[in-house]
Protein backbone atom coordinates (compact mmCIF):
# COMPACT_ATOMS: atom_id res chain seq x y z
CA UNK A 1 0.00 0.00 0.00
CA UNK A 2 1.62 3.42 -0.93
CA UNK A 3 1.56 6.21 1.20
CA UNK A 4 -0.20 7.92 -0.55
CA UNK A 5 -2.83 5.45 -0.50
CA UNK A 6 -2.30 5.19 3.64
CA UNK A 7 -2.75 8.96 3.92
CA UNK A 8 -6.40 8.54 2.15
CA UNK A 9 -7.38 5.86 3.85
CA UNK A 10 -6.22 7.96 7.42
CA UNK A 11 -8.05 11.23 6.01
CA UNK A 12 -10.98 9.67 5.50
CA UNK A 13 -10.89 7.11 8.86
CA UNK A 14 -10.06 10.62 10.75
CA UNK A 15 -13.27 12.47 9.15
CA UNK A 16 -15.74 9.89 10.18
CA UNK A 17 -14.37 9.66 13.38
CA UNK A 18 -14.47 13.61 13.82
CA UNK A 19 -17.98 13.80 12.23
CA UNK A 20 -19.08 10.66 15.04
CA UNK A 21 -17.15 12.15 17.40
CA UNK A 22 -19.21 15.32 17.34
CA UNK A 23 -22.70 13.71 16.44
CA UNK A 24 -22.08 12.18 19.64
CA UNK A 25 -20.77 14.31 22.19
CA UNK A 26 -22.58 17.64 21.06
CA UNK A 27 -25.59 16.92 18.95
CA UNK A 28 -27.13 19.98 20.19
CA UNK A 29 -24.94 21.87 17.72
CA UNK A 30 -26.47 20.26 14.56
CA UNK A 31 -28.93 23.21 14.86
CA UNK A 32 -29.59 23.80 10.42
CA UNK A 33 -32.87 22.84 9.39
CA UNK A 34 -30.39 21.13 6.94
CA UNK A 35 -30.20 17.90 9.23
CA UNK A 36 -33.81 17.42 9.31
CA UNK A 37 -33.30 14.73 6.72
CA UNK A 38 -30.39 13.37 8.15
CA UNK A 39 -32.27 12.98 11.57
CA UNK A 40 -35.72 11.84 9.76
CA UNK A 41 -33.77 8.57 8.40
CA UNK A 42 -33.37 7.66 12.12
CA UNK A 43 -37.17 8.13 13.08
CA UNK A 44 -38.67 7.38 15.73
CA UNK A 45 -35.50 8.79 16.76
CA UNK A 46 -35.54 11.83 18.98
CA UNK A 47 -33.67 14.61 17.68
CA UNK A 48 -31.03 14.18 20.10
CA UNK A 49 -31.43 10.90 20.01
CA UNK A 50 -30.79 10.09 16.54
CA UNK A 51 -26.93 11.89 15.66
CA UNK A 52 -25.35 10.12 18.47
CA UNK A 53 -26.69 6.53 16.76
CA UNK A 54 -25.15 8.02 13.30
CA UNK A 55 -22.38 9.15 15.69
CA UNK A 56 -21.35 5.80 16.46
CA UNK A 57 -22.18 4.28 12.98
CA UNK A 58 -19.95 6.94 11.86
CA UNK A 59 -17.47 5.61 13.71
CA UNK A 60 -17.71 2.15 12.61
CA UNK A 61 -16.44 3.13 9.26
CA UNK A 62 -13.53 4.66 10.89
CA UNK A 63 -12.78 1.38 11.78
CA UNK A 64 -13.41 0.09 8.88
CA UNK A 65 -10.66 3.42 6.93
CA UNK A 66 -8.18 2.55 9.25
CA UNK A 67 -8.14 -0.96 9.07
CA UNK A 68 -6.32 -1.27 5.60
CA UNK A 69 -3.45 1.16 6.82
CA UNK A 70 -2.72 -1.88 9.11
CA UNK A 71 -3.32 -4.84 7.13
CA UNK A 72 -2.57 -3.39 4.00
CA UNK A 73 -5.09 -5.47 2.16
CA UNK A 74 -7.21 -4.44 -1.00
CA UNK A 75 -10.03 -6.28 0.16
CA UNK A 76 -10.25 -4.25 3.67
CA UNK A 77 -9.60 -1.08 1.76
CA UNK A 78 -12.62 -1.48 -0.80
CA UNK A 79 -14.42 -2.85 2.66
CA UNK A 80 -13.65 0.89 4.01
CA UNK A 81 -14.32 2.54 1.14
CA UNK A 82 -17.34 0.59 0.39
CA UNK A 83 -18.78 1.90 3.87
CA UNK A 84 -17.76 5.11 3.62
CA UNK A 85 -19.83 5.89 0.35
CA UNK A 86 -22.50 4.03 1.71
CA UNK A 87 -22.77 6.19 4.95
CA UNK A 88 -22.15 9.40 2.83
CA UNK A 89 -24.36 9.00 0.63
CA UNK A 90 -26.69 8.78 2.81
CA UNK A 91 -25.69 11.77 4.97
CA UNK A 92 -26.06 13.48 1.40
CA UNK A 93 -29.45 11.95 1.01
CA UNK A 94 -30.52 13.32 4.38
CA UNK A 95 -29.88 17.11 2.76
CA UNK A 96 -31.76 16.42 0.10
CA UNK A 97 -34.71 15.40 2.01
CA UNK A 98 -34.59 18.66 3.85
CA UNK A 99 -34.74 20.66 0.76
CA UNK A 100 -38.81 19.55 0.69
CA UNK A 101 -38.78 20.12 4.40
CA UNK A 102 -38.08 23.56 3.75
CA UNK A 103 -34.74 24.21 5.08
CA UNK A 104 -32.73 24.01 2.13
CA UNK A 105 -29.80 25.19 3.90
CA UNK A 106 -27.75 22.04 2.99
CA UNK A 107 -26.85 23.08 -0.68
CA UNK A 108 -23.42 22.95 0.12
CA UNK A 109 -23.61 20.23 2.41
CA UNK A 110 -24.53 18.33 -0.81
CA UNK A 111 -21.68 19.28 -2.86
CA UNK A 112 -19.16 18.68 -0.54
CA UNK A 113 -20.40 15.54 0.98
CA UNK A 114 -21.16 14.46 -2.67
CA UNK A 115 -18.11 15.06 -3.57
CA UNK A 116 -16.28 12.97 -0.85
CA UNK A 117 -18.69 9.90 -1.11
CA UNK A 118 -17.45 10.38 -5.39
CA UNK A 119 -13.83 10.03 -3.77
CA UNK A 120 -14.39 6.88 -2.22
CA UNK A 121 -15.73 5.56 -5.21
CA UNK A 122 -13.03 6.38 -7.79
CA UNK A 123 -10.70 5.38 -5.07
CA UNK A 124 -12.12 1.69 -5.24
CA UNK A 125 -10.88 1.02 -8.34
CA UNK A 126 -7.53 0.69 -6.86
CA UNK A 127 -7.28 1.29 -3.42
CA UNK A 128 -3.87 0.40 -2.36
CA UNK A 129 -2.97 3.54 -5.03
CA UNK A 130 -3.51 6.94 -5.29
CA UNK A 131 -5.54 7.51 -8.66
CA UNK A 132 -2.50 10.42 -9.04
CA UNK A 133 -0.02 8.09 -8.03
CA UNK A 134 1.95 8.44 -11.78
CA UNK A 135 1.84 12.48 -11.99
CA UNK A 136 4.99 12.64 -9.63
CA UNK A 137 6.53 9.58 -11.31
CA UNK A 138 5.59 10.66 -14.70
CA UNK A 139 6.95 14.68 -13.96
CA UNK A 140 10.55 12.85 -12.67
CA UNK A 141 10.68 11.42 -16.08
CA UNK A 142 9.83 14.02 -18.41
CA UNK A 143 12.93 16.34 -16.40
CA UNK A 144 15.48 13.84 -17.19
CA UNK A 145 14.50 13.36 -20.47
CA UNK A 146 15.44 17.79 -20.79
Amino acid sequence: MTRRARKYMAIAAIRHLAVGVLCIALPGTFQSGSYAGIVGFLRPLTYANALPWWGWLFILVCFGCALPIVTARPSHARLGLVASSIVTWAWVGGFLAAIPLGAPGGYTGIIAWSALAAKDLVLLEDPLRSPFEWIPSRGATDSARR
